[in-house]
Formats: C-alpha cells, structure tokens, sequence
C-alpha cells in the first residue's frame, strides 16, 4: 500500500543525518518524492 510505504520511508527518514536524507531524496523516483515532499509539509 503506497500509504504504508511512504511512512516507512518517513519513519527512516527521520532518524537520518542531513546528508544521508540527500541521498535518500536523489535516489526516489519522481512521483515518490513528490508525495513524499507534500508528507514533509504536513510534518513541518
């Protein structure tokens, strides 16, 4: 389920250092990423 997935990736996420978030993000395909930035907004 695309839901669980991208909470597991946020869940992982969180516990990264900045650097290792960049290379998290540069490795997601597009449409993951664009869901994954709108999670981060509703996190923020």
């Amino acid at each position: 389920h695309m839901n669980q997935n991208i909470s597991g990736i946020l869940h992982r996420f969180e516990r990264l250092k900045p650097e290792d978030r960049d290379k998290l993000k540069s490795k997601l395909p597009p449409e993951k990423l664009a869901v994954f930035q709108s999670f981060m907004l509703l996190l923020s």
